[in-house]
């Protein structure tokens, strides 16, 4: 008995051993997994994650910025922590794969909280707008070299807002400066100036012009089979006041 106990053990150890030298040999195709952008510290904005470089299963890789207005009341006894909180707290609660599959298909109705940006253009005269498929941000992920670096959120610009995208971004048609306002519509936009509580993007229970806005970003690309990935769920990228 104990011998037969032993070629037993003996023949389980040489199946282990062979079947894990078929899967090593052979290969197993691996799930394609997009990393999330990272959160800038102290801007508005991300940091491309250079794990998703060169990806040869990729045919589209990019970002897209979405946003939230909220009353700045709501926030008046709070530091910059709560705010966070308060905000990544808002935003977990609706970002399911249903809601993140609208923004992504500009499925966006008027009770829509949260919005793609309105891209307008920028400073080399290529004109960006609504009717541009996502990602609206693309990246040429075959030239770009193993490195991170930095798309910020500029509020200061004599056109209005832009997004400034920091060298290298890795793509020869994309401007440095892309302007953008308020998605209202596939149509109409608004611009980042005066909020009124009948706008369809701003909360009804808007007291002044005041606000305070989310910005989001989502990584997401298409494979050579044309299947869509994206990362788990939009991240916060940070806020800005609005007075």
């Amino acid at each position: 008995m104990r011998k037969l106990n032993k070629l037993l053990f003996i023949e389980k150890a040489i199946f282990i051993l062979i079947l894990t030298f078929f899967f090593i040999s052979c290969g197993l195709s691996s799930y394609i997994y997009i990393y999330p952008p990272l959160s800038g510290i102290t801007t508005v904005g991300f940091s491309h994650d250079s794990r998703n470089n060169k990806e040869p299963d990729f045919f589209v890789l990019g970002y897209d910025i979405y946003y939230r207005i909220y009353d700045s009341n709501i926030f008046i006894d709070m530091d910059d922590s709560g705010i966070r909180n308060t905000i990544i707290g808002d935003s977990t609660a609706y970002f399911n794969s249903a809601n993140i599959g609208n923004l992504i298909n500009r499925n966006i109705n008027a009770a829509s909280l949260y919005r793609p940006l309105f891209y307008v253009s920028d400073d080399k005269n290529n004109g960006y707008d609504s009717n541009n498929s996502a990602p609206v941000l693309p990246i040429d992920n075959s030239q770009i070299t193993d490195t991170q670096f930095y798309i910020n959120l500029i509020f200061g610009g004599n056109n209005g807002p832009y997004i400034e995208t920091a060298s290298p971004y890795g793509s020869d048609n994309l401007p440095e400066k892309i302007f953008f306002k308020r998605y209202i519509s596939l149509q109409e936009s608004k611009e980042f100036v005066t909020f009124t509580s009948t706008d369809i993007d701003v909360p009804d229970t808007l007291t002044s012009n005041n606000v305070l806005i989310a910005f989001f970003v989502l990584s997401y690309g298409s494979t050579v089979d044309f299947y869509t990935l994206t990362s788990d769920k939009p991240l916060f990228i940070g806020y800005n006041e609005f007075y």
